[in-house]
């Protein structure tokens, strides 16, 4: 059975084998370095960086994806609601911004962990549709070890007539995985989304959100949930993935570029449930 980081080392590598770049470690290097200090600030006011690159994408998913992956797993074992969901034969859920994979990822290492295999169906929202490509693998990379299935949706949150469709409103589970802090610069546009998302969702629907520790953003989602008719609570901490496995399988990178991904991150997490 392929196992979580796997699953990350060959998307990577087929990632890297798409940049046809002579250039591509030094301009990897370079975004990689783009995302080091002040990249929370830089997400939080911009809204972070064009994704349509491939150098990008690659960066992301190298710095950012193991380590936002390793959280949600975290906050699945935290969660005894999120396991039962888990537990049932088909699942349904919804990645609001989830082109970066990590919320993807997050449920495939607890289920892959667990030996347990579930029929999963993703729904993918987000503004980049390049994310597609990145993932385009994914499929074949679990074959074996997971019935899955993905349905990447383009949506950009300021424009109400990109998600207009009906099936991913319907989920067992829904995340948003630092999406609010890159869409943070569109409150008032993401505000009339997450009402309309919410009234949407069905009784009983989870949503999971990891972000940034910033206490606007913390704010903002805890009134928007409670208008919308969800209950839940969180934290405010320092989250530290497992590194066990890392530092072999994504060795070849962290020595090619000579910086690590990302390992801990000064976070907030909820876990929400409508009423």
């Amino acid at each position: 059975m392929v196992t979580f980081f796997e699953i990350v080392g060959q998307t990577l590598d087929r990632g890297y084998d798409d940049i046809k770049d002579e250039h591509r470690d030094e301009k990897i290097s370079a975004r990689l370095k783009e995302m080091g200090v002040g990249f929370r600030n830089f997400v939080l006011t911009e809204g972070g960086p064009n994704y349509g690159d491939k150098i990008t994408r690659f960066a992301y998913v190298y710095k950012y994806t193991p380590a936002n992956a390793d959280y949600i797993d975290q906050m699945i074992k935290w969660s005894k609601a999120i396991q039962e969901v888990l537990n049932r034969d088909k699942i349904s859920l919804t990645c609001i911004g989830g082109g970066p994979g990590s919320d993807v990822l997050g449920f495939l290492k607890f289920l892959i962990e667990r030996g347990e295999t579930p029929h999963i169906k993703f729904f993918i929202l987000d503004k980049e549709t390049a994310w597609a490509e990145t993932w385009a693998d994914l499929d074949d990379i679990v074959a074996g070890s997971l019935p899955l299935s993905k349905d990447f949706r383009p949506f950009d949150v300021t424009n109400p007539s990109t998600y207009e469709f009906n099936r991913p409103f319907e989920s067992d589970i829904f995340t948003m995985i630092y999406f609010l802090s890159e869409v943070f610069v569109h409150k008032d546009a993401v505000t009339r989304f997450l009402k309309t998302c919410f009234a949407r969702m069905k009784k009983g629907a989870l949503l999971i959100v990891i972000d940034f520790k910033h206490a606007d953003v913390q704010s903002w989602i805890d009134t928007c949930a409670k208008q919308g008719g969800l209950e839940g609570s969180g934290k405010e901490e320092e989250l530290v993935m497992d590194t066990s496995e890392q530092k072999s399988i994504l060795k070849r990178y962290s020595d090619k570029f000579n910086i690590e991904p990302k390992i801990r991150s000064q976070v907030f997490y909820r876990l929400f449930r409508k009423t």
